[in-house]
């Protein structure tokens, strides 16, 4: 859905006047639904504002930062965006990646 090129390329004028609902933020609750829930939103939300294709891989993690909270947030701020990060370089899927190892159980 995110790795592939959206049509648009850029996100155009005509998209800040969608009134499109914020995605879920996602706590870090350790349930498989919720977190879903939470991807699922976010995702949606990202391609419909053209942020879709690799080139967007970074901004789209910066971005979906913002829609976490608690220890999702603690966990983003250490291991993706805090200075001791032993990872210099996140995609947004190694984040999606890395929340879903770290706070849902297999």
């Amino acid at each position: 859905m995110l790795g592939e090129a959206s049509e648009v390329d850029t996100v155009f004028d005509e998209n800040r006047l969608l009134r499109l609902p914020a995605p879920e933020k996602f706590s870090g609750a350790a349930d498989v639904k919720v977190f879903e829930s939470h991807c699922t939103s976010m995702f949606r939300w990202l391609k419909i504002i053209g942020l879709g294709g690799p080139k967007h891989s970074e901004r789209r993690h910066e971005i979906q930062s913002y829609y976490l909270t608690g220890a999702a947030k603690e966990w983003y701020e250490s291991n993706v965006a805090g200075m001791g990060r032993l990872k210099r370089k996140w995609s947004h899927l190694e984040v999606i990646l890395g929340l879903y190892d770290r706070f849902i159980d297999t």
